[in-house]
């Protein structure tokens, strides 16, 4: 029964949290393109190495 109490508080808390942060990251602008991502990808693999 105690299991269940938890889930019932941890499940929608969790959810808020990424509704709270999927929001603040499409509200800022900031949101990763595909373009984007793969320029970051190639810079990684040129500079880094794999």
């Amino acid at each position: 029964m105690m299991k269940n109490k938890k889930l019932l508080i941890i499940i929608p808390v969790a959810l808020v949290a990424f509704v709270a942060v999927y929001a603040g990251i499409m509200l800022s602008g900031r949101g990763i393109t595909a373009t984007e991502l793969d320029a970051q990808f190639v810079q990684v693999i040129e500079n880094n190495g794999c």
